[in-house]
């Protein structure tokens, strides 16, 4: 099986409901996540035309992009069984869950011209 998951544990595969569901709820996160691709593209562009520098904003937004994008893939992956059950995999997951509620509330400091 894998890391830390009992012998005695037994998978329960979503059912075929569930799996549209979801496989409707991942197509519309997509479609939000190339709006937003396309909305940090521009905010990049805007940046470096401005400044010719990378600066902690921009990459910020990219690594947020990112994890938000690789983490719905793993969660896919897991939900149509490609990845087995994992420790591991739930860590990753519940931390990563956790980092998104702890920082998306507080970038609004980030668009504040005040504090600069």
């Amino acid at each position: 099986m894998g890391t830390l998951i009992p012998f005695w544990y037994k998978p329960d595969p979503p059912s075929e409901h569930s799996l549209d569901l979801a496989s409707f709820l991942w197509g519309a996160a997509m479609a939000i996540a190339c709006f937003s691709f396309t909305q940090a593209v521009r905010q990049t562009r805007r940046s470096w035309l401005h400044t010719h520098k990378v600066n902690t904003y921009i990459v910020m937004v990219w690594l947020e992009w990112a994890a938000c994008v690789i983490m719905s893939v793993v969660s896919w992956l897991f939900l149509i069984g490609i990845i087995p059950v994992d420790f591991a995999i739930l860590l990753v997951f519940v931390s990563t869950c956790l980092h998104l509620t702890a920082v998306q509330p507080d970038n609004s400091f980030l668009t504040d011209r005040t504090l600069q």
